[in-house]
């Protein structure tokens, strides 16, 4: 299956910010069933400097500087992702919790 993303968060601020550093979190990750074909990132005002690094748990994420005055901030991320897990059995195809419980404690 493969599925097209979008995410957007808007930010409008009440009075103007200086400045602004982000720690965004928004690519989807690879593994268990599930690859990341494409990802584009969209920053509005557009960031001085862009950095990717791996957080601690193997997510990527991306540090924007806008380092000039904003009333209002957009990110917006879009994905491809496909996903392709082993199918889980269909209801009544497997034993009953009850059954399965008796079963182990020996009844």
């Amino acid at each position: 299956m493969i599925y097209d993303i979008r995410h957007v968060t808007d930010y409008s601020y009440e009075t103007p910010v200086s400045s602004a550093k982000l720690a965004l979190r928004l690519t989807p990750m690879d593994g268990h069933g599930q690859h990341c074909e494409t990802h584009t990132l969209h920053i509005t005002p557009q960031p001085s400097a862009l950095i990717t690094e791996r957080d601690f748990f193997g997510n990527e994420v991306t540090i924007a500087t806008i380092d000039h005055p904003m009333t209002d901030l957009t990110v917006e991320m879009r994905a491809r992702v496909e996903v392709s897990r082993p199918v889980s059995l269909a209801a009544g195809m497997s034993p009953e919790w009850d059954d399965i419980r008796q079963r182990a404690l020996g009844s």
